[in-house]
């Protein structure tokens, strides 16, 4: 059972529940803000892994990213973006993250990005 902790910060309380699910089925431990300011508070809580969609009100994405990495507690903690934005292969590469994946999500590319990506803490 993987138990990697996943931040999953996106302003559509419909595709985070839908996620969330998801992911705790896959064995995730899922944490949850609905925009980028949110995502930095749960930035405390040591996520594996971070998903971000870039498009949300207060803090979007980008802003995220780049107050992110001006933490050296958490700017190595991977990130795929998530964003129906068509530049958004192109503003994730800008960002420097991690992987891509373009909404409306494929959920096998989310979850192979994520295997990919998150550690695999194996129970002891």
């Amino acid at each position: 059972m993987k138990n990697s902790t996943v931040l999953l910060i996106d302003d559509e309380e419909d595709i985070r529940g839908a996620l969330s699910e998801i992911l705790e089925e896959e064995g995730y431990k899922v944490l949850m803000a609905s925009n980028g300011k949110e995502g930095l508070n749960a930035l405390k809580q040591n996520p594996d892994i971070i998903i971000l969609d870039l498009m949300m009100p207060v803090m979007n994405g980008a802003e995220f990213i780049m107050e992110r990495n001006l933490d050296p507690d958490f700017n190595h903690i991977p990130v795929i973006v998530m964003s129906a934005d068509r530049r958004s292969a192109e503003v994730s590469k800008e960002l420097k993250a991690n992987a891509h994946v373009r909404k409306p999500l494929n959920l096998s590319d989310l979850l192979e990005a994520i295997q990919t990506l998150a550690p695999n803490r194996e129970a002891v």
